[in-house]
């Protein structure tokens, strides 16, 4: 029974990768009952289901229902796993989620708990780090906090530069901020 969990877990990234989240919402419901009723609260499979969730209601944006679901896996994953790389992806959509609510200092906390998790993986050079310099420059900018957004802006080159070399058209988006 928890195959079917998994499948249709597995059914919704599809989904959701296509941008059909209609179905990709039915099939994590789907998986997050079987769940519900075969797996402790705490295992990491309702992680992954909140995780997908939380991007699928952040691309729609309702972002108050994704910041619940992000958090929800945030909670999930630092009762299992407090050390796994995964979380800088959750403390970087959460971010993400932040600024689109106009809370630009808790969006730059939760993407630097990102870099940090990163780092503490031992990945510094992930386009992942790229982002999320360039997220707190964003978010510093709009709290006209400039100098802060130019130091990040800095430091999102440079890395640039590290991740793909001088001439790649990902520099465009550190240019751009």
């Amino acid at each position: 029974m928890i195959l079917f969990g998994h499948i249709y877990a597995d059914t919704a990234i599809i989904f959701f990768f296509m941008d059909d989240y209609t179905p990709a919402k039915d099939y994590l419901e789907k998986a997050l009952g079987i769940y519900q009723k075969l797996l402790p609260v705490t295992h990491k499979s309702f992680g992954n289901v909140y995780y997908h969730l939380g991007l699928i209601l952040k691309r729609e944006a309702n972002y108050k229902k994704a910041l619940l679901y992000l958090q929800k896996a945030e909670n999930t994953f630092l009762t299992n796993n407090p050390n796994s790389f995964y979380l800088a992806f959750i403390f970087h959509e959460t971010g993400n989620v932040y600024s689109k609510l106009s809370a630009y200092s808790k969006s730059i906390k939760k993407a630097e708990e990102a870099l940090v998790v990163l780092d503490q993986s031992g990945i510094k050079n992930h386009p992942l780090c790229l982002h999320s310099l360039i997220n707190i420059a964003a978010a510093y900018k709009e709290l006209e906090q400039i100098p802060e957004s130019l130091t990040f802006l800095n430091e999102a080159q440079e890395l640039a530069i590290t991740i793909v070399g001088e001439k790649h058209y990902l520099l465009g988006a550190v240019y751009e901020r």
